[in-house]
């Protein structure tokens, strides 16, 4: 990743959903990577085709980078197009760890948001 930083390679370049480099690091769980495009300033706050960030696809895996992305400043309440926040994502996962859910509560998750079906976290 450093390499190809450093060789210009332009950090808001979208796939055809979408989504940013941050958005793949973040669904495979890889931290140490979130954290090195984080601290070169990419936007945190990106969103794909259905309103996800990468906090999201870290929530809806049970990734690692979910700390890290908290870290960076991730928007912990933000809603996807399906009105679903990063917890809601998180507590309908069967991988996601009890770990996972309260990193998000203790960073502010609401827990009695919503989603456009009327479903809570």
């Amino acid at each position: 990743v450093r390499y190809l930083l450093d060789k210009g390679v332009f950090l808001a370049e979208t796939d055809v959903n979408g989504r940013t480099a941050l958005h793949i690091a973040a669904k495979h769980g890889w931290a140490d990577i979130c954290e090195v495009l984080i601290e070169e300033g990419v936007d945190t706050e990106a969103r794909d085709n259905v309103r996800r960030t990468a906090l999201h696809e870290a929530a809806s895996t049970g990734a690692e980078a979910i700390t890290a992305l908290l870290k960076g400043g991730a928007d912990v309440n933000v809603a996807d197009s399906s009105g679903r926040t990063p917890l809601h994502l998180a507590a309908r996962n069967e991988f996601a760890l009890l770990d996972d859910i309260n990193a998000l509560v203790g960073a502010g998750a609401e827990m009695d948001v919503k989603d456009k079906r009327g479903r809570t976290p």
